[in-house]
């Protein structure tokens, strides 16, 4: 509805695997965060209204000043992940750690913090702004901590 209308839209989607049965999985492709969609409008004119009125809109992510819009960087490190097949999850829990930056390979410049170590580093590319942020594998050697 918002791109019949003019809007440009951004839809991030993944693939999640369950279990059907002991030896049976089933593969849907989902939203990336849940109810969640990226529209680009000016926040200060008729567009914000223009937004709200479409049906299935249930809310615009606004703070104390009024909408809030997220930094077109936050977005492209987004579309970098699945443009590259990146196999990234939800993050539902957020944990203080090292803060790092992608030094090789398609995500070269991200920054983003170390959660924890299981089989290997796990990268965060967080989305503050909705209050989200995803976990995607890198090798440590891909990795070097952040000056600020």
């Amino acid at each position: 509805m918002l791109e019949r209308r003019g809007f440009e839209t951004y839809l991030p989607l993944t693939t999640r695997r369950t279990r059907v049965s002991l030896r049976r999985f089933r593969e849907a492709t989902v939203p990336l965060f849940p109810g969640y969609v990226f529209c680009r409008f000016s926040a200060w004119t008729e567009d914000f209204y223009r937004v709200r009125e479409i049906r299935g809109v249930v809310h615009v992510v606004s703070g104390d000043a009024g909408p809030v819009s997220l930094p077109d960087d936050e977005i492209e490190s987004i579309r970098k992940l699945q443009e590259h097949g990146i196999p990234c999850i939800e993050s539902r829990s957020f944990a203080m750690g090292q803060r790092v930056v992608v030094t090789d390979g398609p995500l070269k410049g991200l920054r983003g913090e170390v959660i924890r170590q299981k089989h290997r580093d796990l990268f965060v590319v967080k989305v503050q702004l909705i209050k989200r942020m995803l976990e995607v594998a890198f090798d440590p050697v891909d990795l070097q901590i952040a000056l600020v």
